[in-house]
């Protein structure tokens, strides 16, 4: 693993940890935190870029969440396909992997919230959490794994 992969993900990991505590405590997203991790991703992007494909690949994951967010009026977060684009700055097209890794995790928390504790369905998840669970198991992957 390079220097700046290891870089990347370690502020990638401070950003989506600091991020769940904000998403769980007050259900909202710091546009001001999401802007300079997403200048901090780009920036290391430039000193060393994974492909234009892979980049491609991991920002259309969050464009896909964000059009689903402006169709869906408020049912999908925009904050989840903002926060998705930052990881694909950092990741490129492992951001698929982190996005279907969350989702299934928060899938499998909503249905055990609706069966066993009886949730209203407008009972509201924080998105992020999950993702920052994808993020570390893909990395955990990753690193087992090459």
């Amino acid at each position: 693993m390079h220097t700046i992969e290891i870089i990347r993900h370690v502020v990638l990991f401070l950003y989506l940890s600091w991020a769940a505590v904000i998403d769980i405590r007050h259900k909202q997203l710091c546009k001001r935190g999401l802007l300079i991790a997403a200048a901090i991703m780009s920036g290391l992007y430039i000193l060393n870029p994974f492909g234009s494909r892979s980049l491609f690949a991991g920002l259309a994951v969050g464009v896909f969440v964000c059009i689903a967010a402006l169709l869906s009026k408020g049912a999908v977060g925009l904050g989840d396909g903002l926060i998705l684009l930052v990881i694909a700055l950092g990741t490129g097209r492992t951001t698929v992997s982190i996005f279907l890794y969350g989702i299934t995790i928060v899938s499998m928390v909503a249905m055990i919230s609706l069966t066993v504790f009886r949730r209203k369905r407008q009972f509201e998840i924080p998105v992020i959490p999950f993702y920052l669970i994808g993020f570390v198991i893909q990395v955990c992957y990753e690193r087992f794994t090459h």
